[in-house]
């Protein structure tokens, strides 16, 4: 199976909907034009769908899904925690993105184990779930 990367904020509903909801909360929106052929060099989009979808069984959630992913990509940079000159004045230096990336995994957790259980939302991934939806959803109107 061939690895894609999109991101369409027009989607509301089904899986797409929830890779979109991930990439935006990891800040990997930008996916324009990207295949599996783009060169690893010339790719704007760090995870591609089927990554997000396994850090969504991993874990069950978007919010830790993104988590886990900016984890992951923190780790990653922590292995190289030396600066890289760029030349022309600019460096990068993996050290700090990657403490970066790992406060940002840790906010993203934090408001999630912030909100209040009615702010989380259900996913209405085909007929059967919104009906689960509509039902779980009277259920908590009982007194």
């Amino acid at each position: 199976m061939a690895l894609t990367y999109s991101y369409d904020p027009t989607v509301m509903t089904g899986p797409q909907a929830v890779v979109n909801k991930i990439r935006r909360l990891a800040g990997d929106t930008d996916t324009f034009g990207m295949t599996a052929e783009t060169p690893r060099s010339e790719r704007t989009a760090i995870w591609s769908d089927q990554d997000l979808l396994g850090y969504l069984a991993d874990t069950g959630d978007s919010w830790y899904a993104a988590a886990l992913a900016l984890e992951a990509l923190a780790q990653r940079y922590a292995v190289m925690a030396v600066g890289v000159d760029l030349g022309g004045g600019g460096n990068i230096n993996y050290g700090s993105v990657s403490a970066l990336l790992a406060q940002r995994a840790k906010d993203l957790i934090d408001r999630l184990e912030s909100m209040p259980a009615e702010a989380i939302s259900e996913n209405d991934w085909n007929d059967f779930s919104l009906r689960r939806i509509y039902a779980n959803s009277a259920l908590r109107q009982l007194p």
